[in-house]
């Protein structure tokens, strides 16, 4: 799912391409929501894109804490939140409604 050349590509297993997500930022991390109605990445410029797997559409795009790239991305349970962890030992927690950060942890790694 990661790319350089800044595109994501979904695939069946039967080898046939579903969607084609365009970032036109090299994508160094990605995850599907629990409910499998969006995909979130991670690009190389720190910044975080939402997509709507159905239409391949990017619905948010999150400015990163920093220029550098998540290193993990994820989804509540609930699909309400998404959160993304940097390098750095920051946590960052969105939410989805409305499209604003909720949560900024940090710690000592």
């Amino acid at each position: 799912m990661v790319s350089v050349d800044g595109e994501a590509e979904l695939w069946t297993l039967e080898g046939q391409l579903l969607r084609k997500f365009v970032a036109r930022v090299p994508i160094r991390v990605a995850a599907f929501s629990p409910d499998k109605s969006h995909l979130v990445t991670g690009l190389e410029t720190g910044d975080i894109n939402v997509w709507d797997l159905d239409t391949g559409l990017e619905i948010i795009r999150f400015r990163g804490l920093d220029p550098t790239p998540p290193n993990l991305l994820g989804f509540s349970s609930d699909n309400q939140q998404m959160l993304a962890g940097y390098q750095g030992g920051r946590i960052a927690i969105w939410d989805l409604a409305t499209r604003k950060m909720s949560t900024l942890l940090a710690f000592t790694p």
